[in-house]
């Protein structure tokens, strides 16, 4: 159980959801007294209400503006700024009617575009607001402010490849803006792109070198890449920056039992526990390295204490079962797969799991195996394609082509079972290629490797 970091970066990094007006208030005491009389002029209405809305007093100053707008209904600005705060009071309607007015009065006025945009998203029209925030990118091509309040729309709509354009452009334009590169590193990381993500994170370091979080999530993609020991670096470098921080003790273990650094790992793991005891998720990776190192046992207790925190955590449950099945207890495991499948029905490897030990029960019946595995199919399974029709050219005059895809080309069932077939293929009929979906390596993979087959690593890569 990888702990799932909160993603800052995406969207809620670039703030400023109503574009400010460009008359700024004026200078002065927050707290302005309520105007006894009629604004003179549009721009005193507009300076007066500003210094309203900035002293908390937003009722008084959309007051203001309404007089103000019946005295001159045509003023763009005017209406441009009504709209604005009613929005931000959150009056959708309203904003709409006097943003729309403004835009139809001045058709080239960018700023009531990007606040129509924030208006209609407010609202939930999101391919208005979308429309708006494109309109006044075109009217100020420079102008960042359009570009960051549309990719919190496209990120809100999760459609990160455009989010990722819009990013592009958003620091083309201010290429000094560091929460557009890191939220665009981010994306590329939730992308799969992983190597943009790495640089990007790695070019946030240069401006920001002291940044623990930085490290960290740099750290993770590299570690999502198989190149441990960088990791294994930025995770120095963040704990040195952040030494009491338990969520980055806690991937760093992750990271140390993926390298087979197990007793480290188990030590990180531990230090997790020490600065946050209430972390479920420290207990279950905890829990998880020493089942891997078969003290079983302590594995189950760290599982329990998990679950004493969590106690509707299907992956407790599920590693819980897995460990009580490999100490034998088949009715306790039965029962914890269970509850997993209960908690979390859309469970596959749950399920799977119960099905599996089943099979260890002597009262299990041949007609309850096949239930149990029937109603795995109907839950998780699929009807099957029909086979395409192949067209075979004709292979006499060269090598089969062969491709074997597995994440464990190693010590595990299939690396045993593989061995003595790509030690027996006559290289002189098959071209046979292995893509390795895991960057864990032990001696088992050492042999395999060394056998006349080529490699490839997918380590990292999205599917």
């Amino acid at each position: 159980l990888i702990r799932k970091k909160a993603k800052p970066g995406l969207g809620a990094r670039i703030r400023g959801f109503f574009h400010k007006p460009k008359t700024a208030a004026p200078a002065g005491p927050t707290e302005a007294p309520a105007p006894t009389t009629a604004a003179e002029s549009p721009q005193q209405a507009i300076d007066t209400a500003l210094t309203l809305a900035h002293g908390s007093k937003l009722a008084e100053a959309i007051e203001l503006l309404q007089r103000a707008t019946s005295q001159w209904p045509e003023e763009a600005p005017l209406l441009h700024v009504l709209g604005s705060l009613l929005g931000q009071q959150g009056n959708v309607p309203a904003a709409r009617r006097y943003l729309e007015r403004a835009v139809e009065i001045s058709p080239g006025f960018a700023g009531a575009h990007t606040d129509l945009g924030n208006v209609h998203q407010l609202g939930g029209e999101l391919e208005a607001a979308a429309t708006s925030y494109q309109r006044a990118r075109e009217l100020e091509p420079g102008n960042p402010n359009p570009l960051a309040t549309l990719v919190q729309l496209q990120l809100k709509q999760t459609d990160l490849p455009a989010a990722r354009d819009t990013l592009q452009v958003l620091i083309e334009i201010a290429p000094e803006n560091v929460e557009a590169r890191l939220s665009l590193a981010n994306v590329d990381a939730e992308l799969g792109q992983l190597p943009q993500a790495a640089e990007g994170y790695r070019k946030i370091l240069e401006v920001a070198p002291e940044s623990p979080d930085i490290q960290s999530r740099r750290g993770l993609t590299l570690n999502r890449m198989g190149e441990f020991e960088a990791a294994k670096r930025s995770y120095v470098e963040t704990l040195r920056l952040a030494p009491d921080d338990y969520r980055h003790h806690n991937d760093f273990g992750l990271l140390l039992a993926r390298m087979g650094e197990q007793d480290d790992a188990l030590n990180c793991l531990r230090r997790a526990i020490e600065l946050k005891p209430d972390f479920a998720g420290a207990h279950i990776n905890l829990a998880n390295q020493l089942k891997d190192q078969r003290q079983l046992q302590a594995a189950i207790d760290s599982y329990q204490t998990a679950l004493k925190l969590e106690p509707g955590n299907a992956d407790a449950l599920n590693n819980l079962g897995n460990a009580l099945s490999d100490c034998g207890r088949i009715p306790e495991a039965i029962a914890r797969h269970r509850q997993a499948v209960e908690i979390s029905p859309e469970f596959a490897e749950a399920h799977s799991n119960l099905l599996f030990t089943l099979l260890y029960d002597p009262a299990v019946t041949t007609a309850e195996l096949q239930r149990e595995h029937q109603a795995w199919a109907d839950r998780h399974g699929c009807e099957p394609a029909q086979d395409p029709a192949v067209h075979v050219s004709d292979t006499s005059s060269r090598p089969l082509r062969i491709g074997y895809v597995s994440a464990d080309f190693r010590a595990h069932p299939i690396g045993f079972f593989i061995e003595p077939i790509l030690r027996h293929h006559d290289n002189e009929r098959f071209h046979v290629t292995c893509y390795a979906d895991d960057a864990h390596k032990d001696e088992v993979t050492e042999r395999l490797t060394a056998l006349p087959a080529r490699w490839r690593s997918l380590a990292g890569l999205a599917d």
